[in-house]
């Protein structure tokens, strides 16, 4: 496994231009930190401490645990900002609601709805398809560790990460990088 850390400031281009076997990017938008990797696999073993590809049981249940524990420190933190920034009150916006955003991940969230200005961030393991549990509906971003490209995509749409490609533009300039 290959993979490349750039840190913040560091022209990420410069990598790109100099080694065309990096396939995948992955920026953390809040440290500014990309790596890069000849593949998925490479950037989640980079995310994930001992993660062990070799083993699909073993390594669902590793991406599992990083996003049950990843999801829950994130929801702490948008909703921390949120009720610095005034758009959540945690003295009205009731039990119910308080116990879907800080309870532990590891079981599904007793919610149907999320209509709060704080989106629910939470793990599709615990809904359907995987599960009967119908998937909540609303302001809700299931990360998902079924595989690895599912775990990127899904921090990717709910802003945990920036994940982009190389695209093959079939001529003889650069790669470019698309989301």
């Amino acid at each position: 496994m290959t993979s490349v850390v750039v840190p913040p400031g560091e022209d990420i281009a410069a990598h790109l231009i100099a080694d065309d076997r990096w396939v995948v990017a992955v920026t953390n938008p809040t440290s500014n930190v990309t790596v890069l990797g000849e593949s998925l696999t490479d950037v989640v073993a980079d995310m994930i401490d001992s993660y062990d590809p070799s083993d699909p049981a073993k390594a669902f249940e590793q991406r599992l645990d990083y996003v049950v524990r990843s999801t829950g420190l994130q929801q702490g933190v948008l909703a921390a900002v949120a009720a610095s920034d005034g758009e959540l009150n945690i003295d009205t916006i009731g039990e119910d609601a308080l116990t879907a955003l800080f309870a532990d991940r590891s079981e599904a969230a007793e919610v149907t709805e999320w209509h709060h200005e704080v989106p629910l961030l939470h793990v599709s393991s615990h809904y359907e398809p995987y599960t009967e549990r119908p998937r909540p509906t609303g302001n809700v971003h299931l990360l998902d560790p079924f595989t690895e490209l599912t775990l990127l995509l899904s921090m990717h749409a709910a802003g945990n990460l920036v994940v982009m490609f190389r695209e093959n533009t079939d001529v003889d300039d650069d790669e470019v990088f698309a989301a």
